[in-house]
């Protein structure tokens, strides 16, 4: 079933190979003819012998001996069969060897351009989070000051306008360095209960969650996958522990890149359609290994990275089906927007 706005034909993998499988059965079959007409050929050859030898006469010609057997009717149906099959499959191979190229090409500018539209997002997000940062930072400062300006007895309010502007940041300050601190330390809103059957509280595995995925990130960026992938196993450990679906997706595709820079394109393949699978509301247990992405899949950048696996390990037919997914969660986001 293929989108209308496929990026990638269904159709043209199983026609490659019903190209491909084709020339080689017009290949073998033409072999084979030729093959068959050698060893009539001998045969027929050592019969006029034996025939010459036993009567004194002449043999027959080869247009006299063929038209008293079966196989000399057949034989020029059968050359022109030979003819035709020789050339379909040098056709057919043809075929198949250039519509395998222009396919290559196709998913290769689809890798690329999901590799630009996941560093627009990256940097995106990044803008927004610090925007997001500010307004609570400000939110919260704002809301402090107010009850302190509540609070205010007639003697602060002869203070002037001068150290009520100085009070105000001040208690800004001072609410911000809390909310960082509060970051590093456990909290009275942080959850003390155990896990891991009681070796880390909730807040510890929180807090060695961030720590595994910082150290993961510098790791990708030092260009040293196998450390990073050993700190994202860690981190994924640590998520399911904690019960994070979000967290979980998030390590699993960390995994899936350090994966893919040490060139173990199977293994990343699975990971990432194991967070495809907790993205879609699912377990995590690869179910949708041979399946194709569900038709309300809304992540287009996880999307895109399913189908740039696939393309690694030579399957562009479920690569297209992903892209295409890809493709339907861009468009319902620019609706929605």
């Amino acid at each position: 079933m293929s989108a209308p706005h496929a990026l990638i034909p269904y159709t043209d993998d199983a026609d490659e190979r019903i190209l491909r499988w084709t020339a080689r059965i017009g290949g073998v079959a033409a072999i084979g003819a030729a093959g068959a007409l050698a060893t009539e050929g001998r045969k027929l050859k050592s019969e006029r012998v034996a025939t010459a030898q036993a009567t004194g006469k002449a043999p027959p010609t080869v247009k006299e001996y063929y038209a008293n057997t079966a196989l000399g009717r057949l034989a020029p149906p059968l050359l022109v069969l030979q003819t035709v099959l020789l050339v379909g499959s040098i056709v057919g191979g043809s075929i198949a060897s250039r519509r395998r190229v222009r396919l290559e090409k196709l998913v290769h500018s689809v890798k690329e351009l999901n590799k630009e539209l996941r560093t627009n997002n990256a940097a995106s997000q990044v803008v927004k989070q610090d925007e997001s940062n500010q307004s609570a930072y400000a939110a919260l400062a704002s809301a402090e000051v107010d009850a302190a300006v509540a609070a205010q007895d007639d003697e602060d309010a002869i203070l002037g306008l001068a150290e009520a502007q100085r009070k105000r940041v001040e208690a800004a300050e001072q609410l911000r360095s809390t909310l960082e601190r509060s970051l590093q330390q456990p909290a009275a809103a942080h959850p003390t209960e155990r896990v891991d059957d009681g070796v880390n509280s909730v807040a510890d595995a929180r807090r060695k969650l961030r720590a595994a995925m910082e150290r993961a990130g510098e790791c990708l960026s030092a260009g040293e996958p196998a450390a990073a992938l050993e700190s994202y196993e860690t981190a994924m450990s640590l998520a399911a522990t904690l019960g994070s679906r979000r967290a979980s997706v998030a390590t699993a595709r960390g995994a899936a890149r350090a994966l893919t820079e040490l060139g173990q394109h199977d293994t990343a393949l699975k990971r990432l359609l194991m967070a495809a699978d907790l993205s879609a509301g699912g377990d995590g247990t690869c179910a949708l290994v041979g399946k194709g992405p569900p038709m309300d899949f809304t992540h287009d950048d996880l999307a895109g990275e399913v189908g740039d696996a696939f393309a690694e390990v030579g399957e562009l037919e479920s690569a297209g089906l992903w892209y295409d997914a890809s493709l339907r969660a861009m468009r319902s986001i620019d609706l929605d927007d």
